[in-house]
């Protein structure tokens, strides 16, 4: 498979360096990789340099940034185009394939409130009627496992609220406050509901905003934090 891609998508010249050392282990355009032809000792060590990678990789996710209100940010410069950042290219293949560059979309990862997010507690995220992102596009917050990345399955088939979804319930002051639990908040609040999971199940929030005005590209936006409400 990386055969064909390099073949159908020749890499860039500044990657002659690492695909050097690929082609010691025969994988090079137009010849499938075959592990037969090596040395066994050779598969064996491949199997635990993927292994001890992706263990490196999910130690330091969601994103390595600096942090506001709970929320870590990316470098707004080089999301999308990491140049010779292996281990960001990695990262960003693992959880994230074809990331936008900033200015398309910025997101934002949340994980702790102070202590790790998780199932058996309750949340809150109020937006107050200034605090929205700032946007030319839309934002959405979606609700992940940590450090599996795969959404939270959850009965009633919800997976994000954002600008665009109907039917949300706003403040008389415009305000929104999403909750963000295992249980149905009620009646009155289930328009903005995000379902978590069962206890002891670790958490993660993205907040995507498409076409970030320069507020968010340049700090002066900060997202509301996320708050326990259970304590």
């Amino acid at each position: 498979m990386l055969a064909d891609s390099l073949s159908a998508s020749p890499p860039p010249a500044a990657d002659a360096g690492v695909l050097g050392l690929i082609a010691r282990i025969d994988i090079t355009p137009h010849h499938p990789f075959d592990p037969a032809v090596l040395h066994p000792a050779a598969v064996d060590g491949l199997r635990r340099a993927v292994a001890d990678g992706l263990g490196d990789l999910y130690a330091d996710m969601p994103f390595a940034g600096p942090s506001r209100n709970g929320w870590v940010m990316v470098d707004v410069d080089t999301i999308g185009d990491w140049g010779t950042d292996y281990f960001s290219r990695l990262e960003i293949a693992q959880v994230g394939l074809l990331a936008n560059s900033a200015k398309e979309a910025y997101y934002i990862g949340a994980i702790l409130d102070g202590d790790p997010l998780s199932g058996e507690h309750r949340y809150e995220l109020r937006f107050g009627p200034d605090d929205f992102p700032p946007v030319d596009a839309f934002w959405s917050v979606t609700m992940y496992l940590n450090p599996q990345g795969f959404l939270v399955e959850n009965p009633i088939g919800r997976y994000h609220l954002g600008s665009l979804t109907k039917d949300l319930t706003y403040g008389p002051d415009g305000s929104l406050t999403l909750y963000l639990q295992r249980e149905n908040p009620g009646p009155d609040k289930e328009s903005n509901w995000l379902p978590t999971t069962e206890s002891g199940v670790l958490l993660r929030l993205i907040l995507r905003q498409y076409l970030p005005t320069p507020d968010i590209l340049t700090g002066r936006y900060a997202s509301p934090a996320v708050v326990r409400v259970d304590r």
